[in-house]
Formats: structure tokens, C-alpha cells, sequence
């Protein structure tokens, strides 16, 4: 009786631990949402308040025209877009971090969890109560390790930093094919792409190799 009365105390704290834990995770996601919805909505901005047409006829013009045309444009430029498409790439980084760190954090205070679990049981876990699918914290791989809905937002910021770099670059392209291209602004752009995209990856693998960490220590 005293065994079971200190099981279901255990229990009682784990779950008010890990509620505690996702209130706080929760609202740092809302956070998150709410940053990558203003990064949407400034790149939008700027590329709705482009005006091709009319910055390919500024560039046919001559010197003195241009610069007078360029006077009364009020849009943005092709070299806007780029410099906040590298701006965009660099807060979307920085949520990638925060949201792979908190995910892998989740994930890590599960497998405690579990683990606490298995030994105040011995091991005979009921599975109706808790299902498998409820218990392979440890049998993640390198695509699924982050816990949750960090694991989702995370998978979209990639794709919003691949649709960001793709919508950019077609612009570009298509500004770009008929006269001289501004090498500076495109350097900038195309190497900021694929630094962010192998920092990126060295996150996810230092995170990785933290959970695997975890597992090991448990296993040793």
C-alpha cells in the first residue's frame, strides 16, 4: 500500500512538473508565432511594394532621367529586397535556434520522465495507461527528435527560409536578365543563403548529438 500510495504521488508530480513546463513552453511559442508571422508580413510589405515594370523602364533611361525618376519612385528596389531577405534569413536562424533548443529540451525532460517512471514501476509499465507510443522519447532519429509542435514550427521555418531565398532569387533573376546585375548586393545574398543554411544544420546536429548524449547517460 505504501508503494503504491508514493507511486501515485510520484506520478501526481511528474505531471504537475511537466504542466508547469508546457505552460511556460507555450507561451515561448506564441512568441515565436508571433515573430515569424511579422517576418512574413515585412518581406510581404516589401515585395508587394515593388514595382517592376517601372524599375526596368528607370534603367532604360539615361543618367540625368534615371536619377530624376528615381526621385519620384516611393517603392523599393531589387537591393531592398535582397538586404530583407538576408534580414529575414537571420531572425528566422535565430527562431530555428530558440525553437530546437526548447524542442530538444521537451524531448529530453520526457525521456527523465519516462526513465523516473520505468523504475518506480520496475519496469512493468501498465500499457493502458501509458501506450508505447507514449514512451519512445528514446527511438527518435535525426529528423524527429524535437519534441512537439517545436518540431513542426521548426520544419516550417526551413521552408519558409527556402520559399523566402526562391521567391527572392526568381525576382532577381527576372530583374536582372537584361541588365548589369549589382554583384555586391548578390554576393551578400547568395552567401548568406548557404552560411544560414549550414549553420542551420550544425544547430540541429549539436542538438542532436545532446539528445543522444542524454540517452547514453541513462544507458551507462
Amino acid at each position: 500500500m505504501k508503494d503504491e500510495e508514493m507511486r501515485q504521488q510520484l506520478e501526481l508530480q511528474l505531471h504537475e512538473q511537466y504542466a508547469v513546463n508546457n505552460n511556460s513552453n507555450l507561451s515561448n511559442f506564441m512568441a515565436l508565432l508571433v515573430t515569424f508571422v511579422g517576418i512574413i508580413g515585412f518581406y510581404g510589405y516589401v515585395l508587394i511594394h515593388m514595382n517592376f515594370e517601372i524599375l526596368h523602364a528607370i534603367e532604360a533611361l539615361d543618367e540625368n532621367s534615371k536619377v530624376c525618376a528615381m526621385m519620384k519612385y516611393s517603392g523599393f528596389y531589387v537591393q531592398d529586397l535582397m538586404f530583407v531577405s538576408v534580414a529575414s534569413f537571420f531572425i528566422i536562424l535565430i527562431l530555428y535556434s530558440v525553437s530546437v533548443y526548447i524542442g530538444t529540451k521537451q524531448r529530453r525532460e520526457q525521456i527523465q520522465i519516462n526513465k523516473i517512471r520505468e523504475k518506480a514501476y520496475f519496469g512493468k509499465i501498465d500499457e493502458k495507461i501509458f501506450p508505447q507510443y507514449y514512451r519512445n522519447a528514446d527511438q527518435k532519429n535525426f529528423c524527429d527528435f524535437v519534441q512537439g509542435p517545436y518540431d513542426i514550427f521548426a520544419r516550417w521555418l526551413v521552408v519558409t527560409f527556402l520559399g523566402i531565398f526562391f521567391i527572392t532569387y526568381c525576382k532577381v533573376c527576372n530583374y536582372y536578365h537584361d541588365v548589369h546585375i549589382h554583384n555586391t548586393c548578390h554576393c551578400i545574398f547568395i552567401t548568406s543563403f548557404v552560411v544560414f543554411i549550414v549553420i542551420m544544420l550544425i544547430i540541429r546536429f549539436y542538438h542532436f548529438n545532446k539528445y543522444k548524449k542524454e540517452l547514453n547517460s541513462y544507458k551507462s
